[in-house]
C-alpha cells in the first residue's frame, strides 16, 4: 500500500458528515447478506444472513450455523445432519451471532454487534483528523505511523476497514453486499441428530483433489434418503428403500419392513410374524428368520451413514481416475488402504454416486487377493 503523504491531508468538513450517514446507515440496517472476509488471509470468507430475531452464518468448514435468541441450531453441509442447542438465557440477535463463528469473528463482530458499531463511530466523530478521499474516509497518525481507512459505497454502507503501522497491516476487513439467495438457510430435508458426527478423518497427507472428491461422495452417502436401492452381493440381491420413519427391504430370503416400532417379517419358508420394538432389534429379529439385512440397511438400523466409517484409521487415501467401468459407465475411483486391506469405492465424478465397493486382503506375500464386491443401484 502506497502512504497518503500527510501534506495532502487537509481538514475537511465533510468528513464528520459522511461518518453521519455511515453510522445512520449501519443503525438501520435491520436485513441484510454479507459476505466478511480478513484480507490478511486466504480463508474463504463467511457468508452472514440476518433480520430481526435470526441470523444465519456459513462457514468455510461447510457448516450452517443458524442463531435465534432461543436456540442454535447447526447444520453440516456435507452430512445432512442438524443439531439444535436450545438456549437457557435469551440472547440478543443478531449481536452476539459472531459468538459462534470459526474464524473472521472480529470483522463478523463489527457487523453484527450494535454496541461496537457505536463504540467504533464515537471514536471516529471524537478524533477530527479524518479526511474523504472519494469513497473512503482515511486517517494519517505521523507520530504512530498509523495510517487507517473506511471504505463505503453509495448507499453508505461500510465495505471495507483498514489499519497499517510502522507500514505493516494490522487488519484489513472486508465486507461484500449481496443478494438474499446467495446464502444459503438449513434445508428442511436434513437429518435431526442430537450432536453432529464427526466427519471421517482422513490422513492429514491425502492431497486435494482426493479430499474434495471424498467430500462428494459424503454428500452423496448422506442423501440416500428416499431413494430405491439395488445391492447385489455374493448372497444374492437386495432391493431397499427408507425415509420418513419406515425401512423395508426385500432379499434373498424374503421380505421386511420396519414403521415406527413395528417389524414385520416375511421370510420364504415360514410363515410373516409382526414384532415390536426399536431398529436396535431388528438384525437379531433377521438372523432369528434366517435373514440378513444388506450393507446399507445394517448402517441405517445402526444410524449411521452408509460406508462413512471405511475413510476413518486409513493409511492413504488416493483418487484414481480413468480405471473404473461399471456397465459402461466411466467411474473414478476413491483407494483406500489400512493393515492388509485396500478398499476401492466406485463413484460417478460429477454426483459422487456410489455404484460399487471392492475389498481385497493383503496375503503373506504382500499381494492383494481379491474378495468382496458390491454394486449398487439407484433409482
Amino acid at each position: 500500500m502506497i502512504l497518503v503523504p500527510f501534506i495532502f491531508l487537509v481538514a475537511t468538513p465533510e468528513a464528520a458528515t459522511i461518518t453521519a450517514r455511515i453510522e445512520a446507515t449501519h443503525a438501520k440496517m435491520t436485513k441484510a447478506s454479507v459476505m466478511v472476509s480478513d484480507g490478511l488471509t486466504n480463508v474463504i470468507p463467511t457468508k452472514i444472513k440476518f433480520s430481526p430475531g435470526v441470523c444465519t452464518l456459513e462457514m468455510p468448514n461447510l457448516q450452517i450455523v443458524e442463531v435465534k435468541p432461543n436456540a442454535i441450531r447447526f447444520y453440516d453441509e456435507l452430512l445432512n445432519q442438524v443439531a439444535t442447542l436450545n438456549v437457557k438465557k435469551p440472547a440478543k440477535v443478531p449481536d452476539s451471532a459472531s459468538k459462534v463463528a470459526i474464524v473472521q469473528q472480529e470483522p463478523i463482530a463489527w457487523l453484527l454487534d450494535s454496541a461496537q458499531k457505536k463504540a467504533f463511530f464515537a471514536d471516529m466523530k471524537q478524533d477530527k483528523r479524518w479526511q474523504v478521499r472519494g469513497s473512503l474516509l482515511i486517517l494519517l497518525d505521523p507520530k504512530r505511523k498509523i495510517l487507517s481507512e473506511v471504505h463505503f459505497d453509495n448507499s453508505y454502507r461500510v465495505t471495507e476497514i483498514k489499519m497499517r503501522m510502522n507500514d505493516r497491516p494490522v487488519y484489513d476487513w472486508k465486507y461484500q453486499y449481496a443478494s438474499e439467495g446467495s446464502v444459503p438457510s438449513i434445508p428442511m430435508s436434513a437429518s435431526a441428530v442430537k450432536g453432529l458426527n464427526p466427519r471421517p478423518s482422513i490422513p492429514p497427507k491425502t492431497d486435494g483433489p482426493t479430499v474434495l472428491y471424498s467430500q462428494k461422495v459424503w454428500r452423496f452417502l448422506s442423501r440416500m434418503e428416499g431413494k430405491k436401492i439395488s445391492q447385489t452381493t455374493d448372497e444374492g440381491t437386495y432391493t431397499l428403500s427408507f425415509g420418513k420413519g419406515k425401512i423395508s427391504e426385500s432379499g434373498p430370503n424374503g421380505s421386511w419392513s420396519l414403521a415406527d416400532r413395528s417389524l414385520v417379517i416375511n421370510p420364504k419358508s415360514g410363515p410373516s410374524k409382526s414384532y415390536k420394538g426399536g431398529a436396535d432389534k431388528t438384525l437379531d429379529l433377521l438372523k432369528s428368520r434366517n435373514m440378513n439385512a444388506s450393507p446399507i440397511a445394517r448402517y441405517v438400523l445402526n444410524r449411521k451413514i452408509p460406508f462413512l466409517d471405511m475413510f476413518d484409521r486409513t493409511d492413504e487415501v488416493k483418487l484414481v481416475n480413468g480405471i473404473g467401468n461399471i456397465d459402461g459407465k466411466n467411474l473414478s475411483v476413491i483407494s483406500m488402504r489400512r493393515a492388509g486391506i485396500r478398499i476401492r469405492m466406485y463413484a460417478d465424478p460429477k454426483s459422487g454416486e456410489v455404484d460399487m465397493i471392492s475389498s481385497d486382503s493383503q496375503d503373506a506375500k504382500g499381494n492383494f487377493v481379491s474378495g468382496t464386491r458390491l454394486k449398487i443401484k439407484y433409482q
